[in-house]
């Protein structure tokens, strides 16, 4: 999963807005989780929270300090 097209989307989506050369577009792809990283976990092993993080995956559950909103809009605003 960690080599997904979904997954590493929001890799992808940012190469697209350089290329659109438009400093007036921003693009950003998020995939939120209503699955715990622990149950992924449990299906993939090896894929750490940061590295899904990184490539904007989100999860709605287990989010110790912020919500799954406020690390989405920390991305967009940054």
């Amino acid at each position: 999963p960690i080599n997904n097209p979904k997954i590493n989307l929001s890799i992808k989506i940012k190469e697209i807005e350089v290329n659109l050369g438009d400093k007036n577009t921003v693009l950003n792809s998020f995939i939120v989780s209503n699955t715990s990283y622990n149950d992924i976990l449990d299906l993939h092993s090896g894929i750490s929270k940061t590295e899904l993080e990184n490539k904007n995956v989100l999860f709605q559950v287990g989010n110790h300090k912020n919500s799954y909103i406020d690390v989405m809009f920390d991305k967009i605003l940054s």
